[in-house]
């Protein structure tokens, strides 16, 4: 079972305490399957020590182990040629080339892999192929360790590992250096490897290392102790039950109690520590949402305002258009009937100067037709014409002779006579 940390904490107490913590949480969320704790897929690199062979290998047997009657058997594999002859072949490719070579203490790298007890050899020899077609590398040996754990209750609690060493030189150029190996390409592997082994991934974008034997006992006596404080299925509840009546009628937002209910539909065990403290993260997170609630609130009422705003701004000036349009349209009107108005007079001139008897019919006829503003103007054209008239009279007045009086009488015989043709004349009904 692989935990991981971020260094040896030996020498830093207080990180040393943080980081167990770290890694018990880690330890605690394992998948539970069928009464056991099943590992999640993890895969881990680091710089291959000089006795790793030894340990791998059991060359040089490690005072942890479990005891004999407790071990399963560990499965071994190595490549024809040792690291150090896989190392040398492959810097022949280097041949007189300039510039800083390789060291093997830089191209020999290790890697930790999780496993479940039901993966074999051939699991692992899988997972080391794709690497080393990922990556350009050759595997030098491979180490299934199933002898390894700790106790509870006396009974063993394995830790099913396998060691993965390589040589990182090949085709002439180191392929394992931080130009070439990107987080990224990391991920994918992580993700590539739970596929190979039919395992629940890792958590993602962590940061952590591998723990040592001695750092993987520690955690697990710490786990024991919490195991032995989780709270009951009674207890939970209780506690549970207890919180949803303390928070009814103080404002409350309904998700909060739909997640203490989740909390007691869920399997997830808790310390009483720990479930006090996740009502109290419920709560934290139920006084945000009411307040970005409010904020929401006050920001539609004011979003609501400024829109009345607009629409009130948007009706004032389509009214202070529509006056504008009114304001044209009545003063084209004036001047059209200010011209009509012109026209007529013209008309009653013109028809007065050159045809009396059908001036006077015409202005019976329109006249009745005209407002009465019209009808005061025609008459006053009419007061103007006569006086002009008459005006012209006196000034043309001359002794009339008898040619001329002759001429007159024929003028006033012409004139009776259009006035007979005129009363004769059937007026249009309307």
């Amino acid at each position: 079972m692989s935990l991981r940390i971020i260094k040896d904490s030996a020498h830093y107490p207080l990180l040393k305490r943080v980081l167990i913590n770290r890694a018990v949480k880690s330890l605690t969320s394992l998948r539970f399957y069928k009464g056991k704790f099943m590992a999640k897929s993890s895969i881990n690199f680091q710089k291959s020590k000089g006795h790793s062979y030894d340990h791998n290998f059991r060359k040089d047997e490690p005072n942890y182990l479990l005891k004999a009657e407790n071990r399963l058997e560990n499965f071994y594999w190595q490549n024809e040629r040792t690291a150090r002859e896989i190392f040398n072949d492959e810097l022949k490719e280097y041949g007189a080339k300039k510039g800083k070579r390789p060291r093997f203490e830089n191209s020999h790298w290790e890697a930790v892999l999780n496993l479940n007890k039901n993966h074999t050899l051939e699991d692992v020899q899988k997972v080391a192929e794709y690497i080393e077609q990922k990556f350009n590398i050759t595997c030098a040996t491979i180490a299934v360790h199933r002898d390894e754990g700790h106790y509870k209750n006396d009974k063993p609690q394995y830790n099913f590992h396998a060691h993965i060493t390589f040589v990182t030189v090949k085709d002439g150029q180191q392929n394992w250096r931080k130009e070439k190996i990107k987080p990224a390409d990391l991920a994918k592997l992580q993700t590539a490897i739970a596929e190979i082994l039919q395992m629940e991934r890792g958590q993602e974008n962590s940061e952590a290392k591998r723990l040592s034997h001695r750092q993987y006992k520690q955690v697990a006596q710490k786990k024991e102790q919490l195991e032995a404080e989780i709270l009951t299925l009674k207890e939970r509840n209780a506690i549970l039950e207890q919180a949803r009546k303390d928070s009814k009628g103080k404002g409350f937002l309904k998700s909060f109690f739909d997640m203490l209910s989740s909390i007691k539909k869920s399997e997830q065990q808790y310390t009483q520590e720990q479930l006090l403290a996740e009502i109290e993260r419920l709560k934290e997170l139920d006084k945000q949402r009411r307040e970005e609630n409010e904020r929401l609130q006050r920001q539609q009422e004011q979003q609501a305002l400024v829109d009345e705003i607009a629409k009130y701004d948007l009706y004032t000036q389509n009214l202070k258009n529509e006056i504008i349009n009114l304001n044209n349209e009545n003063n084209a009107i004036k001047s059209e009937n200010e011209k009509l108005k012109n026209i007529i007079a013209e008309a009653l001139s013109f028809s007065k100067d050159t045809y009396t008897a059908f001036y006077h019919f015409l202005k019976k006829r329109v006249l009745s037709l005209l407002p009465a503003s019209l009808i005061d103007r025609a008459e006053k054209v009419d007061k103007i014409i006569e006086e002009n008239s008459k005006t012209q009279q006196r000034s043309n007045l001359t002794p009339l002779q008898p040619e001329n009086n002759q001429e007159q009488k024929q003028d006033e015989q012409e004139q009776q006579s259009d006035e007979e043709k005129t009363r004769k004349f059937k007026p249009y009904r309307q």
